[in-house]
């Protein structure tokens, strides 16, 4: 079985390093990349080769959030039909990033074709 690559995209070093150990422990033989916001995920996106197969996404984060990453994301990216995204947000009962992440993921899910 071929090793997989999970994209980490979130500025908690805390959440990166518990995110890394369980799945370390849950015994995935994947290889990990670390991005600290959506500009560098960009970027990186951009000057690999390989799409990964899953990006952990953060919404709250500086220089460019999880929202500006998607839109980016969503224009026709090459691996929007091969990567998996999984977004994630504390919302603490904000109802306008609820309503936000339901639209951005409506425009991914009309595009992606799985």
């Amino acid at each position: 079985m071929a090793k997989f690559e999970i994209l980490i995209v979130d500025d908690s070093p805390a959440f990166n390093h518990l995110t890394k150990l369980t799945l370390q422990r849950a015994g995935l033989d994947c290889d990990i990349v670390e991005l600290s916001n959506g500009q560098r995920a960009l970027t990186y996106l951009e000057e690999t080769e390989k799409c990964p197969d899953i990006i952990l996404l953060d919404i709250n984060m500086p220089v460019m959030d999880g929202f500006d990453f998607l839109e980016e994301y969503t224009k026709a990216h090459k691996c929007l039909e091969k990567t998996l995204i999984y977004a994630h947000i504390l919302l603490s009962g904000c109802r306008q990033s609820q309503s936000q992440i339901i639209r951005s993921g409506k425009r991914l899910f009309r595009k992606a074709t799985f």
